[in-house]
C-alpha cells in the first residue's frame, strides 16, 4: 500500500529515518533531517510504501521553487532492497502527482544509483542543454 505519510506520527518517524540511514552520501544527519522536514512541513509531502505495518519505502517531494513552478523536486527516497519495481515506480508517481496538482510539469531527482538504470526503471531523462557544476567553498 502506497500513501501519504503524517511526519507527526512516531512509527512514521522511526520508518523514515530507518530509511534515511540508507542513504548514502547523504549530507545531514537523520536528526537533522528530521527537524528539517518539520520545520517545512507545509511545503512538503511525504509519501510511504508499506509492507502490512512495515513502512519499506518513502519519498520526499519539495513543492516547486516560487521561481519556476513548472519545476518540482523529489528531495529524497530510500526503498528496502526486496521492494519490488513496481511499488517503487507507484511511489513516485503518488509523489509526481502531488507536484502535478502545485502546477510542477517536471520533475527531478538526484540519484546514487546508475543513471542508465534510474531512467530505465522510472522513466526519467537526462537533462540536454544543461550542466550542473559544482564548486567546494574554499575557506580564506
Amino acid at each position: 500500500m502506497i500513501k501519504r505519510l503524517n511526519i507527526f506520527d512516531s512509527d512514521t518517524v522511526i520508518g523514515i529515518l530507518d530509511l534515511f540511514e540508507q542513504i548514502r552520501h547523504k549530507t545531514c544527519t537523520s536528526l537533522e533531517y528530521l527537524k528539517y522536514i518539520q520545520s517545512v512541513e507545509e511545503s512538503i509531502a511525504l509519501f510511504g510504501i508499506f509492507d502490512e505495518d512495515e513502512l519499506v519505502g518513502f519519498a520526499h517531494a519539495q513543492e516547486p521553487n516560487p521561481l519556476d513552478k513548472t519545476v518540482g523536486y523529489i528531495a529524497a527516497a530510500s526503498v528496502k532492497p526486496s521492494t519490488s519495481s513496481s511499488d517503487a515506480r507507484g511511489l513516485l508517481r503518488m509523489a509526481e502527482r502531488w507536484l502535478s496538482d502545485l502546477g510542477a510539469t517536471e520533475v527531478r531527482i538526484e540519484t546514487e544509483r546508475s543513471p542508465r538504470a534510474f531512467k530505465r526503471r522510472f522513466g526519467f531523462r537526462s537533462q540536454t542543454g544543461k550542466i550542473t557544476l559544482v564548486k567546494d567553498i574554499e575557506n580564506e
